[in-house]
């Protein structure tokens, strides 16, 4: 809808409200029509709309960029970006009016009744406000198994009993008191807007809701408020515009504590677990951002309840240690994806031991140790070590055969010699026969299979078999050598992080000098028991000098020749201590002596798999959006119901959606790819992905980008920033171009998209080195901006429906 429509309808309900339904909501609703109130003061003048309320942040008053900006979702969004800038607002006005508007027009992932992370940088300084979702206090470990110990199938995701307490509504009221420039009526006008005259509903929408409703079937009032959810139509939600006329009236805390609580709690009565205290209890809570420096820019991420903010800073730095493993390869050859694929091994099965609530757990996640540039280099180097071994067993390989077909070609030479003898010797003999009147007798010489070879005392074997009788199946001689030494499983465990380092999750200088990968380990044939909680490789104990691979592109290390083909293990990727000058973190470890040699508590090993079954990634039904205003402010935000629709319950007579985020907690603790900290308590927060994220350059912000997609966002993420700094592609190339996801679990799988497939000579290579294939229909929607100098260039993933939008 263009800007100008939005101001009329504005302007329409300012005057004519929606008595029928304000009626509806009660007495108080009736005594304040707030929707047209607000809606009036929007449209009515940019005078007072430029006003700050008492105790707002205000901006300065010289831009520092040419114009703001905004990658969003989708095109409602975007037209309420430019209502907020026109009146004077900042990035985060604009950033909470979004996200209120989101919740209206994409009910599937935006959301009230979910939850989010906010990165903020405001004034030249970087905020992280979490406001996701938390388990209500009758939650308990086991809620979701039967008396058997198994999991119920869909109760943590469907239903009232998948819902955590939500967390959004409290995120963007504080966010918006915070640092917010335009009155807290103003930003919600949009969206009380778009809930009351509606919108129009595109093809994509309807399908997922049509996928949502076959999933809900009557298990929830799903369908008694989406089922007209249809392309072309008008959806209308007055329900849904009440709830937000209350929100913008009283404030955020009346989700929590006011009418609305009320509405949750009534509908949760007999059925799920979110009580009136758990909601009045609710806060968002405003931690210290990851920050890590990476190829001359600062990343400034999201910390825990996410895991992603960690995921994406270890895959920056290992890329950057193994930087001449990655020289020469092509972006998205197999030897590239390998690389990759082995680097995030490490990084899920650090995710799976050590990812949990940083409020909740007894002993703090060791943040600043899994984020060090010497673990990093050590886990680095693991993959190091993985490919020099295949590169020995290559050139051992490429040796065999060249001596295999040498000896075939010299028994060829002395065969046909032979022969050519013998049959000289016939055709002499035939003369002299003939020569004296004598029948022919002679017959021709022939040269026996089983002729000896000059220099040996053995038979020669037929050139097809000769590889068969000197090596086994999966030996450098067979056909199957290459898929068997590359396929073979890298049984990954969790990295050591030990000492008394205290590494901080936001190092207020750069952090210390990174160790190389050929001097972060010293690898050694007789490290093959490590520690219990050392990562160790099986592929690392089969691989031998007689091994045999497809050969990547990657250029060797000066220590290449130093690997040993018959090391069993990896050597434990501990933590050294760190320097006593090193700043402290809320996250991280407490202090050890110095002599210890035993991991911190809870960190014992965690055995995963080499190979077999593992959870597939996780739901990607979130959604993003990133903003930045004229005054160099910017915020990148990641929210969620979690699945699409959430629990597919909607609060009665508040027309909002629930959350499920309950599923992303470990249900059956133990179970094979699990992320083993992050089990259900009361007040709990489960681990997340969701990695909004800042490059800051000098102090200014360079690059504003987030996504969702689950388990996939971080790398995701990663792919796009190394396109753009690695591969130097503009923004647009970067969103564009193909890609892929890998986790430890399932093992050995690489999923791919239908936007970028993976098919022909790469699926074959791939399939060659070892991995399974898998389509998957999501990776990424991607919302970024870039600063080139003072200009903002937004860009929208071509995946989605999303727009890029500068306003000057």
């Amino acid at each position: 809808m263009p800007t100008s429509t939005l101001d009329a309808r504005i302007a329409h309900h300012a005057l004519s409200g929606n008595r029928a339904e304000i009626r509806r909501a009660g007495p108080k609703a009736a005594r304040k029509p707030v929707h047209a109130v607000a809606l009036a003061v929007l449209a009515a003048g940019l005078a007072i709309a430029g006003a700050a309320p008492a105790g707002a942040k205000t901006a300065p008053d010289q831009p520092a960029l040419d114009a703001s900006a905004v990658a969003v979702p989708d095109r409602y969004s975007a037209d309420t970006a430019q209502q907020i800038f026109t009146q004077g607002g900042n990035a985060v006005d604009a950033a909470v009016a979004i996200a209120f508007t989101l919740a209206v027009t994409r009910p599937d992932a935006g959301n009230l009744g979910g939850g989010g992370f906010m990165t903020l940088q405001i004034d030249g300084k970087p905020y992280f406000l979490d406001y996701s979702a938390q388990a209500p206090q009758r939650a308990t470990r086991d809620m979701y198994l039967d008396d058997k110990g198994n999991v119920i199938k869909g109760m943590s995701s469907i239903g009232f009993r998948a819902a955590g307490v939500p967390g959004t509504v409290d995120g963007l009221w504080q966010a918006q008191r915070r640092f917010g420039k335009l009155k807290w009526k103003q930003v919600l006008a949009p969206a009380i807007h778009y809930a009351t005259d509606g919108f129009t509903v595109d093809a994509s929408l309807q399908k997922r809701r049509d996928d949502a409703a076959a999933k809900f079937a009557s298990r929830t009032n799903f369908g008694a408020y989406f089922a007209n959810l249809k392309t072309g139509t008008v959806f209308r939600q007055p329900e849904l515009a009440l709830t937000l006329e209350r929100v913008a009236d009283d404030g955020g805390r009346e989700f929590y504590e006011g009418r609305t609580a009320d509405l949750i709690t009534k509908q949760m009565y007999g059925h799920g677990m979110i009580s009136k205290t758990d909601l009045s209890q609710y806060k968002a809570v405003w931690r210290d951002p990851l920050v890590a420096d990476w190829n001359g820019y600062r990343v400034v991420t999201a910390p825990p309840p996410s895991s992603g903010g960690i995921a994406l800073i270890q895959l920056l730095k290992m890329k950057a240690d193994l930087k001449p493993s990655f020289a020469g390869l092509d972006l998205n050859s197999a030897p590239y994806m390998q690389l990759i694929a082995q680097m995030e091994d490490r990084v899920f099965a650090d995710r799976q031991k050590f990812a949990a609530d940083p409020d909740a757990t007894q002993a703090p996640m060791p943040v600043g140790k899994l984020i060090d540039d010497a673990y990093l280099a050590q886990r680095a180097a693991e993959v190091k070590q993985l490919q020099d071994q295949q590169r020995v067993a290559e050139k051992a390989a490429a040796e065999k055969a060249a001596a295999e077909k040498a000896a075939e070609e010299k028994a060829a030479a002395e065969k046909a010699a032979a022969e050519k003898a013998a049959a000289e010797k016939a055709a002499q003999a035939a003369s002299d026969a003939a020569s004296a009147g004598q029948p022919n007798t002679a017959q021709p010489a022939s040269v026996p299979a089983s002729a000896a070879q000059p220099g040996t005392g053995q038979a020669s074997a037929s050139p097809a078999n000769a590889a068969q009788a000197t090596s086994g199946p999966s030996s450098p001689g067979s056909a199957n050598a290459g898929q068997a030494v590359a396929g073979q499983s890298d049984a990954v465990k969790p990295g050591v992080v030990q000492g008394n380092a205290q590494a901080s999750a936001t190092p207020a200088s750069a952090s210390p000098a990174s160790a190389s990968p050929a001097s972060a380990i010293q690898a050694s044939a007789t490290q093959a028991s490590a520690s219990p909680a050392s990562p160790t490789h099986t592929d690392a104990a089969q691989a031998s000098a007689t091994q045999a691979s497809a050969s990547p592109a990657s250029a060797t290390h000066t220590d290449a020749a130093q690997a040993s083909a018959t090391q069993a293990n990896a050597t434990p990727a501990s933590v050294p201590q760190g320097p006593a000058s090193q700043p402290k973190s809320d996250h991280a470890l407490p202090a050890q002596p110095a002599s210890t040699a035993s991991p911190p508590a809870g960190a014992a090993a965690l055995n995963i798999p080499a190979s077999g079954d593992g959870p597939p990634p996780e739901k990607p039904q979130t959604t993003h959006f990133s903003v930045v205003d004229k005054w160099g402010n910017a915020v990148s935000n990641t929210y969620t119901l979690n699945g699409s629709f959430g629990s597919g319950v909607v609060v009665d007579g508040a027309g909002f959606l629930l959350n499920d985020a309950m599923d992303d907690f470990v249900a059956k603790p133990g179970a094979a790819g699990t992320d083993q900290a992050n089990t259900i308590a009361p007040g709990r927060r489960p681990v997340s992905s969701m990695s909004p994220t800042m490059l800051l350059k000098d102090g200014k912000v360079a690059l504003v980008i987030g996504t969702p997609g689950g388990s996939r966002i971080f790398t995701t993420l990663f792919q796009v920033m190394t396109d753009l700094y690695d591969f130097n592609m503009s923004p647009t190339d970067a969103l564009a171009a193909m890609r892929f996801h890998h986790q430890l679990l399932p093992a050995k799988t690489i999923y791919w998209e239908p936007y970028r497939p993976i098919t022909g000579d790469l699926a074959q290579q791939l399939q060659k080195l070892g991995y399974t294939l898998e389509e998957q229909t999501f990776e990424g929607d991607v919302q970024m901006i870039r600063i080139d100098g003072t200009t903002p260039l937004p860009v929208a993933d071509p995946r989605g429906a999303g727009a890029a939008r500068v306003f000057r």
